[in-house]
């Protein structure tokens, strides 16, 4: 007994670990060092060191990730939290046998968004995580973002939150859509800085839908 109140004891100090290192990440003002660079590597490299967690769980991975969208600015380190908190989030979501697809390419919004200023920039590179975890009701879908709003039994509820905020550092926009095919978590970055009159970046080679 004493051995498990010990080992208890350890794993909460783990968590609130985790929760205290959320927390500075959440308010530190660190500025983003964006370098060109390919993001397929660092979601790669994040799924490889989530085989375990795949495993143990028995979920499938499907991968698709094109290659059309060439280099992005991004800030490595930050960027690859966000890929690592919304893997952690699928794994956590899915059902024992479950499903998981990461894909990736490029994105150009409809006119429609443009001119409503919900996306600003021609082309995006689009990452998404979709699970096949229970459906999110639509009042929590409202809610997922906000900080300390979770819909697990634990964790700081930051995750998200923070993803979010780091997304939008890098001048994009990140989604979530809940229905019975599952949940897909979409983080679009612009390929253009955000702008339509900024040349940097490559340009789009093809159109992918949003859906």
């Amino acid at each position: 007994y004493q051995r498990e109140c010990i080992q208890l004891m350890i794993r909460e100090v783990q968590r609130l670990e985790r929760i205290l290192s959320t927390l500075i990440d959440y308010n530190k003002p660190e500025p983003v060092k964006p370098e060109s660079l390919d993001p397929n590597r660092l979601i790669e490299q994040v799924l490889h060191l989530n085989e375990e967690q795949f495993d143990e769980k028995e979920l499938t991975l499907e991968v698709d990730l094109g290659d059309e969208m060439g280099e992005v600015f991004l800030d490595p380190a930050r960027f690859q939290h966000v890929i690592r908190n919304l893997v952690a989030n699928a794994i956590e979501a899915s059902p024992r046998g479950g499903v998981i697809r990461v894909e990736t390419g490029v994105f150009v919004p409809s006119t429609k968004a443009q001119e409503t200023g919900s996306l600003e920039s021609d082309t995006y590179f689009e990452m998404k995580i979709r699970n096949r975890g229970p459906v999110i009701p639509p009042d929590e879908i409202e809610k997922i973002f906000d900080p300390f709003f979770s819909t697990k039994d634990h964790g700081s509820g930051l995750g998200l939150t923070l993803s979010k905020k780091i997304v939008e550092e890098h001048h994009g926009s990140v989604g979530v859509k809940s229905d019975s095919a599952g949940t897909v978590f979409s983080v679009w970055i612009p390929l253009a800085h955000g702008r339509h009159d900024d040349a940097a970046g490559p340009q789009a080679k093809m159109t992918v839908g949003s859906g």
